[in-house]
Formats: C-alpha cells, sequence, structure tokens
C-alpha cells in the first residue's frame, strides 16, 4: 500500500453550559433562593416565603438550579450543593466588587436584589 494512513476523530469533549449557567443565576429570584439554602434545607412552601416568590417561579427556578447541580432535594425539603456554596460565593464576590464601585459600598451583595 502507498503510504496508507489511518485518520482517526475523537467526539469534540462536552463542554458545561456556562451561558446557561449565567442566564439562570441572572433571574430575578434566583439569588434569594441560594441565600435562603444557603442557612438551611428549606420545604418548599418555607422557601417561597423566604425568597417571596410565588409558586410557580419558584418551581422554574428550582427545577433549572437542580439541572445544573447547584440544588438538589432530598425529599421534602432542598438544599444548596457544594457546587452551590461555591457558586453562589463566587457571584456575592462579583456583586461586591460591582456594587462597591456603583454605590459607593452601601450596600451589600443581597440588599441590592431585595
Amino acid at each position: 500500500m502507498l503510504g496508507s494512513k489511518v485518520v482517526t476523530y475523537s467526539m469534540p469533549e462536552q463542554k458545561p453550559n456556562c451561558c446557561g449557567l449565567l442566564k439562570v443565576l441572572s433571574r430575578s429570584g434566583v439569588l434569594p433562593i441560594l441565600s435562603a439554602l444557603d442557612d438551611a434545607p428549606l420545604r418548599f412552601s418555607q422557601l417561597m416565603f423566604k425568597a417571596s416568590l410565588n409558586p410557580g417561579i419558584l418551581y422554574r427556578h428550582l427545577k433549572s438550579l437542580i439541572e445544573l447541580g447547584i440544588v438538589e432535594k432530598d425529599g421534602d425539603y432542598y438544599e444548596i450543593t457544594e457546587k452551590g456554596r461555591l457558586v453562589f460565593g463566587i457571584v456575592n464576590e462579583l456583586l461586591s466588587i460591582h456594587i462597591n464601585q456603583a454605590r459607593g459600598g452601601r450596600l451589600t451583595p443581597l440588599e441590592f436584589f431585595y
């Protein structure tokens, strides 16, 4: 055989959906959910009250957060995962930087959203 060459192709590695993560985190009501769950696991009704969200919106947000591995459901309780705590901490740091420059440091990141 004249110069036969075997060419192999590999499937491209699946990249995490970073845009999806940022899109979910930017939705109104998501950060209050993460803040409430950062304190302790909560039932749906408790979370609805603490985050001040109606049931339909809370359900959609929780579904997205669970799909991203940021929140998990254990029985009747929702809780933030280790990944969720890490993401929430990073978001708070970013918001602190932004708020300190934009507002002269008068608000904490979570106060900015309430």
